[in-house]
């Protein structure tokens, strides 16, 4: 047969043959990782969260149902649960782990020495003993780390900014969570160089929130610092409600917190965070070893501000921190 011949039955034949040559190509393999959160599944916080991963996965060329598996476990803000669901997921066999605070990242690493660990905006990963050092972690653990505890300080010089006659601080924290009391330190210190008074109200709960809540207001504080955890974060709506019907300036840990209200928001970014991490997820499925892949810094903090809740709080928003804010909700 000639190869002018050979061309002309190729072309006649080829769409006769693709659809028996798709069928005999190997299915993609489906990847099987696991997800372990501290939070309620249903509270508004996990949900921005799983959308926001599930849509960077989507990104990187990671979709549930057709390559990728994801088993999601919540502890639905009771820390004794979370130790079980971390051996849930070992036993159902997943490539990696990804976990979203350090509480989950610890009973992840309880769990197993051995399946990838990817830390999502985790704090003070090095000295909770989660990786050996940033730059070379060492052992199954990587990812994003949170802000240093400097960055809480910040929060505060903001509360002083947005409005200078204020004096009075309320703290609302869970001082079980990892590096909590660090935190709380820095916070303190930065009020006290600041001029203000502080008091700290903390829950280890969901439903111990409403009770210090109350203590929040008996004690008359003026403004509010919420550091957000799965204990806090399913209550968020419920304390900026509290915050703004007391005429509390506040100011949360969490991207969502001005969205529910809440009228400051300041942090790193939640959305490059959430990449930053994927991109471990995938480059480990891709065969790379957490030891070997350095754990990174936010590079990109948020300024978020509620005009409407300020506003109605009788404040007056300084021009700079107008231009400043990267969100402003009006």
């Amino acid at each position: 047969m000639s190869h002018r011949r050979q061309m002309l039955v190729a072309a006649a034949l080829g769409p006769l043959m693709a659809p028996l040559l798709a069928r005999a190509q190997p299915a993609q393999r489906m990847r099987r990782i696991g997800t372990l959160s501290f939070g309620k599944r249903d509270n508004e916080v996990m949900q921005m969260g799983r959308a926001m991963l599930q849509e960077s996965l989507r990104l990187s060329g990671w979709d549930e149902g057709r390559n990728l598996v994801v088993e999601r476990r919540y502890a639905e803000g009771d820390v004794a649960r979370l130790d079980r669901q971390a051996e849930e997921l070992v036993r159902l066999d997943v490539e990696l782990i990804v976990a979203t605070s350090s509480t989950t990242t610890a009973a992840a690493k309880r769990a197993t020495r051995a399946i990838p660990i990817v830390m999502i905006g985790v704090i003070l990963p090095v000295e909770l003993g989660f990786v050996e050092s940033l730059s070379r972690p060492g052992g199954n653990v990587t990812g994003t780390a949170a802000a240093d505890p400097e960055t809480a300080a910040k929060a505060i010089q903001i509360l002083r900014e947005m409005a200078p006659g204020l004096t009075r601080l309320a703290l609302l924290f869970n001082p079980t969570a990892p590096g909590a009391q660090r935190f709380l330190a820095e916070r303190s210190r930065a009020a006290s160089t600041l001029g203000m008074s502080v008091q700290t109200f903390p829950v280890t709960r969901p439903d111990e929130v409403a009770q210090a809540l109350d203590g929040i207001a008996a004690g008359r504080a003026a403004m509010l610092a919420v550091v957000i955890d799965g204990v806090i974060e399913s209550r968020l709506r419920e304390i900026a409600d509290f915050a703004l019907a007391h005429r509390i300036l506040s100011i949360g840990s969490a991207t969502l917190f001005t969205t529910v209200g809440g009228a400051i928001y300041y942090g790193s970014n939640l959305s490059e965070m959430v990449n930053r991490s994927v991109n471990y997820v995938d480059r480990i499925l891709h065969g790379a070893r957490p030891a070997d892949l350095p754990v990174e810094k936010p590079r990109v903090f948020d300024l978020n501000l509620n005009l409407k809740t300020l506003h109605a709080l009788g404040i007056t928003v300084p021009r700079h921190m107008l231009l400043r804010a990267n969100e402003v909700i009006e």
